[in-house]
């Protein structure tokens, strides 16, 4: 189960990430042909002025998941490969599995 749990969480990132990246890459296809400097869309939304903040700022736009978001992936995906599902991911499950009271 709680191998169950990690690949859930997983998932869910790796996919946030493939649809911000994305999204990301569309904006700067259209912002380059424009202008590589554009500061902002038509919704408000205000960008770096560097075509890299301009990636940053839109995947986190898109998928929500912030630079601590992406650190965060990063650890489960280090908890997977030292770990492989055992003492430490029953750690990280039981924070969102709710325990039963005995």
């Amino acid at each position: 189960m709680t191998e169950n749990v990690l690949s859930i969480l997983l998932d869910l990132f790796e996919q946030a990430d493939a649809q911000g990246h994305s999204e990301g890459a569309n904006a700067t296809s259209f912002y380059s042909r424009e202008s590589a400097y554009a500061q902002s869309l038509k919704d408000g939304v205000i960008y770096d002025s560097t075509v890299n903040g301009l990636i940053q700022s839109q995947f986190e736009r898109v998928t929500g998941i912030t630079s601590a978001g992406r650190a965060a992936y990063q650890e489960l995906l280090k908890l997977r490969e030292v770990d492989q599902g055992g003492v430490l991911a029953g750690k990280l499950a039981s924070a969102f599995i709710p325990q039963r009271a005995h």
